[in-house]
Parts: structure tokens; C-alpha cells; sequence
């Protein structure tokens, strides 16, 4: 008997690996596979603006890392509470003074955009298809940093928008290193609801998101992949326990099991076996001990440190990442 409605889902080709370098963008949920890439030490950079919800956001913030044009204090603002930020970044961003926002956004913007002309990989996750525009400029703001609403204006992207500006980036991208380097996007769509905006228009919202997302794979057949994410919370796991307290963001329960299904789906064979391997040496550095200076984990130690040495052997490009 099935309890479960299980998503096929098409392996990448080719799959991702350990020796290329990839970016992440989008909703919190770049964030949670982002975290977890990480953690397994993949060369990977995770949104260097902070969370971007809408797809003209994250464009903006792949238009911006491409022309490498670090931030300066013409660009920024101060909130209501007297804080400084960017409409392009979240509010993680935001300092007490100038130099100090400043200091935050270029310290991940520079790396970020010194590694971009290098990348093969981009794995986008678009949250909500509405859009806050900034009356006085026509500016599109990644948020609104709690300024008064009055000052934005509101409305749903189209597909046709998000196809056509995404086609005219990524066929540069593609072509800048001739036949595609093997350059490649991965998109996803978050699976987190956007309740303020309501059930239904949350719904009109998402659709929108996965129209463009079929519609671009559609134009860059290979290069383009879509992942359901989306997919896989909302009809294979199906239940408020695999959500977090506020019945908007999945547990991470929910988070570990679609981080499981994206790496069946887009990691090599050995990849995985590597995250294996690599996974089991991360336990053991994350292990606090109760007695650090006992003689037991000082054994732990040297285990670990042999261990550490036989996977640098193993898999040379670990190295500097251990």
C-alpha cells in the first residue's frame, strides 16, 4: 500500500561535483541547501545580499556581481529607526552608521563577485512573484526595510517579465565562455507560503513562478534544470508536522529530506560518496566535548586529525576547506 505520492525527478546532466564552484540565490530556502552545501564543504557562496525574494531581486543581484561594482554611500539609506541599508539587500545588512553597512555588504559582495566570472553552476530560488517598487525612482527594493508603506508600489510580476529578463542575462552568461563551459542554472521555487498575501493570491503567485521556471528550461534545453522543491513539500511530505512552528517554513526534518532527494537528483555517484565520508569527519569536528583537556578526547583528537589526513589524500580538492 502507497501512503505517499513520490515525484520522479530527472537526474541532472551533468551532475554537479566537489570541484566546481556554484552560487546560490534567492529565499531562505538557498539558505537551508545552501547550509547544508556548506557544511559537507562545497565551494559554494550563499546569497551575498542577504535573502531575495522576488525573481527582479535576484536578477538585479546576478546583474551586479557580473559587472563587479562594489557598494558605496550614495546607494545607501537610513531607516525610520536610524539605521543604514540598501534597497538591494536585507536587512541582515543594515548597521548603525554608514561605514559599518558598507563594511557588511562589500566584505560579501567582493568574493562573491571576484568568483562570479569563474562559476559554472547557479542554483536561484524564487519565493513570490510581487514586487515593491520604490514610487519616487521606479527602483524594484529587495525589501522594504520597515519604511512606510506609502512609498511602494505593489504589484505581481508577469511570466513573460521574469522569462524575458532572465533569457537576455543568462544568454550573456552562456555565452562568455563559448559553447557554455558547461555553465548551467538550476531553479527552484520555495515552498514557503507567503500567508500576508493570502492563500489564493499566494497560489496565483507561485504559479507564476513555475510557468517562467518551465518556460526557461524550455528556451535552454541542458542548461537549464528545474528541481521541485515546492513540489516535494506540498504533495509528498503533505502534513503540518513537516512545517516549522509558524506552518509557513518547513521543519528541518522536511528541509534534510529534500536536501536528501537534491543530491540523489544532482550530485555524482562519487560526490555522494564523498558527502558521505566528508559528513562523518564534520560530525566529529562539530562534537563539543564535556572534558576537553581528559585524555579521551585528546585520542579523539589524534582520530580525528588521521581521519582529516586520509581525506585530504582521498580528495585533493578539500584542500584549504578542512
Amino acid at each position: 500500500m502507497k501512503l505517499q505520492t513520490e515525484i520522479s525527478i530527472p537526474a541532472l546532466a551533468p551532475p554537479l561535483r566537489y570541484d566546481e564552484a556554484s552560487l546560490l540565490l534567492g529565499s531562505c530556502f538557498s539558505e537551508a541547501i545552501g547550509r547544508r552545501m556548506q557544511r559537507l564543504r562545497f565551494d559554494c557562496t550563499v546569497n551575498p545580499f542577504g535573502i531575495l525574494f522576488n525573481p527582479q531581486s535576484v536578477l538585479q543581484a546576478l546583474a551586479r556581481l557580473a559587472e563587479f561594482r562594489p557598494f558605496e554611500a550614495g546607494e545607501l539609506q537610513e531607516t525610520p529607526g536610524g539605521a543604514y541599508c540598501s534597497w538591494m539587500h536585507h536587512g541582515r545588512f543594515a548597521a548603525p552608521c554608514p561605514d559599518e553597512a558598507l563594511r557588511l555588504m562589500n566584505g560579501e559582495y567582493r568574493p562573491a563577485a571576484e568568483r562570479f566570472a569563474h562559476l559554472r553552476t547557479l542554483l536561484l530560488t524564487w519565493g513570490t512573484s510581487y514586487l515593491y517598487i520604490l514610487r519616487s525612482s521606479g527602483e524594484v527594493v529587495a525589501n522594504c526595510h520597515k519604511f512606510p508603506a506609502s512609498l511602494f508600489l505593489r504589484r505581481r510580476m508577469t511570466v513573460e517579465e521574469i522569462v524575458e529578463g532572465y533569457a537576455a542575462f543568462l544568454e550573456r552568461w552562456f555565452a562568455e565562455s563559448g559553447d557554455g563551459g558547461g555553465r548551467r542554472v538550476v531553479l527552484t521555487v520555495s515552498p514557503v507560503r507567503h500567508l500576508r498575501d493570502g492563500l489564493h493570491e499566494n497560489q496565483l503567485s507561485k504559479s507564476i513562478l513555475l510557468l517562467a521556471a518551465d518556460e526557461l528550461a524550455g528556451r535552454f534545453p541542458g542548461r537549464i534544470a528545474y528541481f521541485p522543491a515546492y513540489e516535494l513539500l506540498l504533495d509528498e511530505l503533505r502534513d503540518y508536522r513537516f512545517y516549522a512552528r509558524d506552518l509557513l517554513h518547513p521543519s528541518e526534518v522536511a528541509e534534510d529530506y529534500v536536501f536528501e532527494r537534491f543530491a540523489e537528483a544532482c550530485f555524482a555517484p562519487d560526490t555522494r560518496r564523498a558527502m558521505q565520508d566528508i559528513g562523518e569527519w564534520v560530525q566529529m569536528a562539530e562534537h563539543r566535548p564535556l572534558h576537553p583537556f581528559g585524555k579521551s578526547y585528546a585520542a579523539f583528537r589524534e582520530n580525528m586529525q588521521r581521519k582529516k589526513e586520509k581525506l585530504l589524500a582521498q580528495y585533493p580538492f578539500l584542500s584549504g576547506r578542512l
